[in-house]
């Protein structure tokens, strides 16, 4: 009898770890993908036919760190001169 016992609590060790991995799997399986979305930024180049010919060369002549506060300037003053002028 005693070693009817000890075989059946082997084979309940050896059948604890089978059930977690069907539920780990069955977890997986069930969960939801992560999804992400991606966005990309595209703004316009200077050209001739966005600011004109003079413009143009006067942001050709700019260094870098007044080009940077020129695009600055682009991408927020027409807000800001809407939110002036709705006031």
């Amino acid at each position: 009898m005693s070693r009817h016992g000890h075989h059946n609590r082997a084979k309940n060790r050896s059948t604890v770890p089978v059930v977690a991995w069907i539920v780990l799997i069955g977890a997986t399986l069930a969960a939801r993908p992560a999804f992400a979305q991606t966005y990309v930024s595209a703004e316009p180049i200077p050209s001739v036919q966005i600011v004109g010919k003079a413009d143009l060369a006067k942001i050709e002549a700019l260094d870098y760190s007044k080009r940077a506060l020129w695009s600055l300037r682009l991408l927020y003053e027409p807000l800001a001169k809407r939110l002036t002028n709705s006031v």
